[in-house]
This record gives structure tokens, sequence and C-alpha cells, in this order.
């Protein structure tokens, strides 16, 4: 499974990465296959190795690929052996914290054979409804005009 989250509004992003990042744990609690890669400092190999090593105890693998776009050997590799990728079971999930060009290759490629999510800054009823939410989460009562008060800040 290919799993791509990017845009501007990283405090959500960061969110679900967390949220994917627990689920994982839960259903693999030795967690020894749960890796992260920054590609800025390594490339495409970095990433085969990681995800071509076996697992001695068969759990699937999480593998966290940050700044994956601006790796431009890293971004022809991958869309040229995507087809075999996606067929594994392992997770792939890409965590960029930008907005991308939508005439970006690696993210055409993306959006016909991952999971997108793109994460944008929320206005108006959305980020009311959002911050609404947050509150109930942790067990904060909040009046309607206070969340308004809050979005003027």
């Amino acid at each position: 499974m290919i799993i791509l989250l990017y845009g501007s509004d990283t405090y959500r992003m960061h969110q679900k990465l967390e949220e994917i990042i627990s689920h994982y744990k839960e259903i693999h609690k030795s967690g020894l296959n749960l890796r992260s890669l920054d590609l800025k400092e390594a490339n495409y190999q970095d990433f085969q190795d990681n995800f071509r090593t076996n697992s001695m105890f068969k759990e699937k693998k999480l593998i966290i690929l940050k700044n994956t776009f601006s790796n431009k050997d890293f971004k022809e590799e991958f869309s040229k052996n995507i087809k075999d990728i996606k067929g594994l079971e392992d997770i792939i999930l890409f965590y960029e914290e930008n907005s991308l060009p939508e005439n970006n290759g690696l993210l055409k490629v993306l959006k016909e054979e991952a999971r997108c999510q793109k994460f944008e800054p929320l206005s108006g009823e959305k980020l009311r409804n959002w911050l609404g939410k947050e509150f109930k989460k942790h067990n904060v009562k909040i009046e309607k005009r206070d969340i308004e008060t809050l979005i003027v800040y």
C-alpha cells in the first residue's frame, strides 16, 4: 500500500501521520519494521535496502519517506518501479510538508496508484467544525462565540 500525505497544513497532516503510526504499532507490537527516511540525506538505494530487507517476524513494514519531492533521482526510480512496489503488502508513506505543483510527475503517478490526502489550511465553516471537534476530543467545552474569537486571533 502506498499513501501520500502532503500540503501546507502541517498540523493536521502531522496528526494524520501519528494516527497511522499508532495504528501500525497497535497491530505490529515489536515496531521493528517502522522506518523513516529523509530523502534529503538518503537515496533510492537506501530505500530499497530498507524495503527489501526481510523481517524475521513476518510483519508488514511501514516506511515513511520525507522530502521525497526534492530528490530527483528518487522520484525517477520510484516512478519506474511503482507497479512492482504497490503490489507488496508493506506500507510506504510519503510525507511532504508542502503544496506540490499539479504537473509534478511523481505526484501524477501517486494520484493514480496511491491513497492521497492533501492538507490545506481550513477556513470558514470547516475551520469552525474542526476546532469544535478538537476541543471536544480533549473534553473541553467551548462556546461558538469563543471559537469565533479564537479564529480572529
